[in-house]
């Protein structure tokens, strides 16, 4: 049997990722509520490989809030942080950002089975 490639094992985490994100809120944008379109925004940028696949690195947001309205994580980031710390208390900013801040490369085929474990409590 051949090995998946880095790229595909690299997908699957990410899809994985998104998933879990929206399913912990509830297929919910997490600051309005809107149910559709949504997306799954990082609060530290997906190029940080330490926190990517973090699922406390995401945040489900309608599209609104994720990228084209006033308020929204890429139009306004500064106000977006100071939201989410609010929602998500100061000690788990503190503690995602320590993580980000800490070069770790997570094992892709543990970490996808770990967040298709953690799904499978949102089905």
């Amino acid at each position: 049997m051949r090995k998946p490639s880095k790229r595909n094992l690299i997908k699957k985490a990410d899809d994985l990722w998104s998933l879990l994100v929206k399913a912990k809120a509830n297929n919910c944008c997490e600051y309005c509520g809107k149910t559709s379109p949504l997306n799954s925004h990082h609060i530290f940028s997906r190029s940080n490989k330490s926190v990517r696949w973090d699922e406390d690195n995401g945040v489900c947001l309608c599209v609104g809030h994720h990228v084209f309205g006033n308020f929204s994580a890429h139009k306004a980031p500064a106000d977006f942080i100071e939201w989410i710390k609010g929602v998500r208390g100061e000690d788990w900013y503190k503690r995602l950002r320590k993580s980000a801040n800490t070069p770790h490369m997570p094992d892709l085929v543990s970490i996808s089975s770990y967040l298709k474990d953690e799904l499978t409590k949102y089905e």
